[in-house]
Formats: C-alpha cells, structure tokens, sequence
C-alpha cells in the first residue's frame, strides 16, 4: 500500500514538474508570437511604403 502511494506521489510530482515546464514553454511561444506579429506587422508597412513609391514613380 506504502509503495503504491509513494509510486502515485512521484507521478503527481512528475505530471506536476510537466505541467510547469508546458506552461513556461507557453508562456515563451506567446512572447515569440508577439515579436513575429510585430515584425511582420514592420515588413507589411514597409512594403506598403515601397509599393506606394513605386506606384508614384510609375506615374
């Protein structure tokens, strides 16, 4: 009976260590996303600006 429990305290243990490391890995991929949104929200407004120029260049 001891063992049993000693062995489902070391799952919970174990599945609890998991669960932090998900949530940080989380946490990381939404700060990542955030950087990317950023930058190709950068790289549209540039080819706005590029593609505006173009277009007055043409004309």
């Amino acid at each position: 009976m001891d063992s049993d429990k000693g062995r489902l305290e070391a799952r919970i243990r174990e599945l609890e260590g998991k669960n932090r490391r998900l949530e940080d890995d989380k946490r990381r991929l939404e700060t990542e996303k955030q950087s990317a949104d950023a930058e190709v929200s950068k790289l549209k407004r540039k080819l706005r600006e590029v593609e505006d120029e173009i277009a007055r260049l043409k004309k």
